[in-house]
């Protein structure tokens, strides 16, 4: 097995691809997904945590409340416009 860090120097490259739509269950050959991967391939402590953080269950997201970027990627919503409008309307209204 050829070591990690030749290949992966930070998780800039992961997260991107999260971003764009890359699938983060789909399964090799032996039925592994890339989470499970992890503990076989990096050897730096740091990496692995932060990687599993990336591929590892996500907390439900909400799109009208945008408090953090979930790791998956997104679409144009028009609930999270009208979420918006009706908020800020609502605080113009109550001014």
């Amino acid at each position: 097995m050829l070591k990690s860090e030749t290949y992966i120097t930070n998780t800039c490259t992961v997260r991107e691809l999260i971003f764009r739509g890359a699938d983060k269950n789909l399964l090799n050959l032996d039925g592994k997904t890339p989470y499970d991967l992890i503990d076989d391939f990096i050897e730096n402590e740091r990496m692995r945590k932060e990687l599993k953080k990336m591929l590892g269950k996500q907390p439900a997201y909400y799109p009208c409340f945008h408090i953090k970027q979930p790791m998956k990627k997104l679409t144009k919503s028009y609930l999270t416009m009208n979420c918006y409008l009706a908020m800020t309307s609502l605080t113009m209204i109550l001014l």
